[in-house]
């Protein structure tokens, strides 16, 4: 997947609601030297090396999947979620993980 030059201007032309309610993307972005080909495809066809890969992420990482779980979720949900998984220890998984204020 690349992009042209006139990408970044195309999308500052679309309303924010409108690239909102797109689909995340899944798989990296591809079509550079870095990342030549489609990745799904390349696995596919088995044309890949076979190496041992360690990957993640470690900042914000539930951040996009909490997002995709639980799609307008409030600060009331959140609170109702946090006691329902964690019983009597939410309170201290709040303060761990506070929601930093979002609005109900």
């Amino acid at each position: 997947m690349s992009f042209p030059k006139t990408a970044r201007t195309c999308l500052r032309g679309k309303p924010v609601s409108k690239l909102l309610a797109q689909e995340p993307l899944a798989l990296p972005g591809y079509g550079t030297t870095v990342l030549p080909a489609d990745p799904e495809t390349v696995f596919a066809q088995g044309r890949f090396h076979r190496v041992p890969v360690l990957t993640g992420i470690t900042r914000d990482e539930g951040t996009l999947f909490a997002a995709l779980m639980f799609p307008g979720l409030t600060e009331q949900g959140y609170q109702e979620g946090l006691r329902r998984f964690f019983g009597d220890k939410a309170a201290a998984i709040a303060a761990e993980y506070p929601s930093r204020g979002r609005p109900v």
